[in-house]
């Protein structure tokens, strides 16, 4: 009886498109061992079965073989490389548990409208002789805009878009725009700074839990600055 030579069903090594969670990951490595314990048992059965007047070449055998080891070595790689992630994640918390109970700002500005005014900070080019500030929506629309003093660096959104209060929960950004007698010179993202509450570990990394029921990404940090008490 000939039986035929099964490394067609070996897994294939993974591509270089990575895994979109741990959960993924993980049914990866299961798929990949079965295919591991399906390989092994027709291997079994094939030396078991073979013609003793026509054995199994042995050129094939040995790679037979050496498929056999290269998927082990995969799967070992892939669970090492999964522990590696993992203890990167939690480096970076510990990294930025001296954040819990600072503020930050959002690089470009973004926030969540709670119902009230909104205190921000920004900086203009010097040669500023009108400024504005621009309340837009997450896809960049313009919802709103007020002046603002182009030679100050505070200012204050009393939290409305055309009269109405905005929704409650609703992610906006707030930008600030320089003009001279020409035109437009700059726009630039205003800060507007929110308590860090927590952390906590995610297979990107680390993220920032805020005060308003929002999260950051550590890389989004425009600025890092102590809250300020009234002692102060």
């Amino acid at each position: 009886m000939e039986i035929q030579s099964n490394v067609a069903l070996l897994p294939t090594a993974p591509g270089d498109t990575a895994q979109d969670s741990e959960s993924a990951s993980a049914e990866a490595r299961v798929t990949a061992a079965s295919d591991f314990e399906t390989f092994l048992t027709l291997l079994t059965a094939q030396l078991r079965n073979q013609d003793p007047l026509q054995p199994i070449d042995s050129a094939e055998f040995v790679a037979q073989l050496a498929s056999f080891s290269t998927v082990e070595q995969l799967i070992g790689t892939n669970e090492r490389l999964d522990t590696l992630a993992e203890a990167g994640a939690t480096g970076d918390v510990a990294a930025l548990s001296s954040w819990i109970g600072q503020s930050v700002a959002d690089i470009d500005g973004r926030f969540r409208a709670d119902g009230e005014a909104v205190s921000f900070s920004y900086q203009l080019p010097a040669d500023s002789t009108r400024a504005e500030a621009l309340i837009t929506d997450a896809a960049g629309t313009v919802l709103s805009r007020f002046d603002i003093a182009p030679d100050a660096s505070e200012a204050v959104w009393d939290g409305t878009i055309g009269g109405v209060q905005a929704g409650v929960g609703e992610t906006l950004r707030l930008l600030v725009a320089g003009y001279d007698a020409e035109g437009l010179i700059e726009e630039r993202s205003a800060r507007i700074f929110r308590e860090v509450v927590a952390l906590r570990g995610s297979p990107d990394g680390a993220v920032l839990e805020l005060a308003d029921g929002s999260s950051i990404a550590p890389e989004d940090v425009a600025e890092l600055r102590a809250i300020e008490t009234e002692d102060d």
